[in-house]
């Protein structure tokens, strides 16, 4: 299992994550995306560039001989998305688990910098986010609009589980109902009520472990 952080954690903050697969017997990789910790590169692009880093990370493994015939992708937040992007481009994937994850890079720049910035947030228009979008992929040398989960939801065969939180105002719960939408009938979404993002990343009650280890389980038995 490849397993990915969010925009404002890093790899160490996915290390329980990664245990709890490998105590039900999966080797679990736990990844920097680029720009975090260790991990080369200066700029994030949510996932366009990313999800090529993450094919030479499976391409690795598998010359390490560290990889298996059953290859899944998690995710939290930022890593989800970049976890179903990973899964529309290469058909290595067998199986995603996204919390959280953002429809699109245009559309969750204003709810994330209204609700981690408020003020600032709430005093620019869509039309001022859309301009600071377009600055940051001439900066980071990408097409932010290739940074489109959606899109790679209608490429994706793997099955996918969606995990959202009803209380997320980061991400809403709106980026998980079109991703769902999406997808093919292999897709999934558990909503967790009365959570919010980071809620869902801690996941107090334990339900969002068990519904992502059943999800993987369950694809794995079902050999399709």
């Amino acid at each position: 299992m490849i397993v990915r952080h969010g925009e404002q954690g890093g790899r160490i903050w996915m290390v329980g994550k990664a245990n709890q697969l490998a105590a039900r017997g999966y080797r679990a990789v736990v990844v920097a995306l680029r720009g975090y910790g260790s991990s080369t590169g200066d700029y994030h692009t949510f996932g366009v560039q990313e999800r090529d880093d993450m094919q030479r990370v499976i391409d690795a493994l598998e010359a390490h001989n560290l990889s298996s015939d059953y290859l899944g992708a998690m995710g939290n937040s930022y890593g989800a998305a970049v976890a179903i992007q990973l899964a529309a481009a290469d058909p290595r994937i067998d199986v995603v688990v996204a919390q959280s994850a953002f429809s699109s890079l245009r559309r969750v720049v204003p709810s994330f910098s209204r609700t981690m910035v408020p003020v600032l947030g709430w005093m620019l228009s869509e039309q001022q986010f859309d301009a600071i979008v377009d600055a940051a992929g001439e900066i980071a040398s990408f097409d932010p609009d290739e940074a489109d989960t959606v899109a790679a939801m209608r490429l994706t065969r793997a099955p996918v589980l969606l995990i959202h939180g009803q209380w997320d105002w980061i991400v809403p719960p709106d980026h998980a109902d079109r991703l769902l939408a999406a997808g093919d009938n292999r897709t999934e979404l558990v909503r967790i009520p009365a959570a919010g993002h980071v809620g869902v990343f801690l996941d107090v009650d334990g339900k969002v472990s068990r519904a992502s280890l059943n999800w993987i389980e369950r694809w794995r038995d079902d050999g399709t």
